[in-house]
């Protein structure tokens, strides 16, 4: 597993090559910040996907039971997606090593 910090910085510079607004990279930078502390007070320090889906439920108030009602907001995606994309590197990193 990865580091969390590491997965971040990576990801950081990669949404910064393929061209990505300041004004995204500046949204992104803030939901890493709020996942690094949930981690953080859980003691966790390499990524776990679990725990990111603990963080995305708990920020928007029950991802999980407004999945199922069909009240997801977009901002309830965009925070489902930040912790997919984390997934997603940690995953292509585990595929390299």
């Amino acid at each position: 597993m990865a580091m969390l910090s590491v997965l971040v910085a990576g990801l950081d510079a990669e949404l910064r090559r393929l061209g990505y607004k300041e004004s995204t990279l500046v949204w992104y930078r803030g939901c890493w910040r709020r996942l690094a502390r949930f981690f953080a007070v859980r003691g966790v320090e390499e990524f776990s996907l679990d725990v990111a889906m603990a963080w995305v439920d708990q920020a928007c108030g029950g991802f999980f039971d407004k999945e199922r009602a069909g009240a997801l907001k977009p901002t309830d995606v965009y925070l489902f997606r930040v912790a997919q994309m984390l997934g997603r590197v940690s995953s292509i990193l585990g595929e390299v090593a």
